[in-house]
Order: C-alpha cells, then structure tokens, then sequence
C-alpha cells in the first residue's frame, strides 16, 4: 500500500485554532506521517503533490503529476475537507479559513 500526501504530517484539525491564537505551536498538533507508518511494514508513504490522477482501471494503474506511477490492487482518492459556509450572505467573502495548519501560521 502507498500514501502520497502533499504534507510530511499529520495535523489534529481540533486544535487548529490553538495555534491561530498563539495557545500551542503548530508542532504541537502535527504528528510526522512516516512515524504513524512506520509500525506498519507493508505501508509506503510517497510526499508529492497530486495535481493530476489518471487512473486506467483497466491495467489498475494509477498516473500522478510529476511522472510517478502507481500500481496496486485498490484505490481511494481521499481529496480532503473544506469548511462549510451553510449559505450565510458575506462568509465566503469576509471570513477567514480555519481549517488547515496553513491558515493558523501566517
């Protein structure tokens, strides 16, 4: 199995906002993906940025940008979240993101 992940970590979103207001650093709510695999041996992790996924079904392989391609028995595209603005008039226009660990650090 292999995980590409455009971050080298794993953030706990809940405690995002600490870090916007000073509470904790952001290396207190981060936590390295290669340690969380390392205890699994059949695992890979691959630090790269999807910008483009083909997929052939086909011949089950997996084309990302950048040139590498994977090949593996199953698939699963996880794009990650957003917020939610709920239809609220002037959010998406006026509100700041709190969602990452990019929005906490500036």
């Amino acid at each position: 199995m292999v995980v590409v992940d455009q971050h080298n970590f794993h953030a706990f979103q809940p405690l995002i906002y600490q870090v916007a207001t000073t509470g904790l650093d952001a290396t207190d709510v981060v936590y390295p993906i290669r340690t969380i695999l390392r205890r699994y041996a059949t695992i890979w992790f691959l630090h790269a940025r999807t910008l483009t996924l083909v997929v052939d079904v086909d011949k089950r392989i997996v084309h990302l940008s950048g040139d590498p391609t994977l090949a593996d028995d199953y698939l699963v595209v996880a794009t990650g979240a957003t917020g939610a603005s709920f239809g609220v008039p002037g959010v998406v226009e006026h509100a700041l993101s709190l969602y990452a660990l990019d929005d906490a650090v500036v």
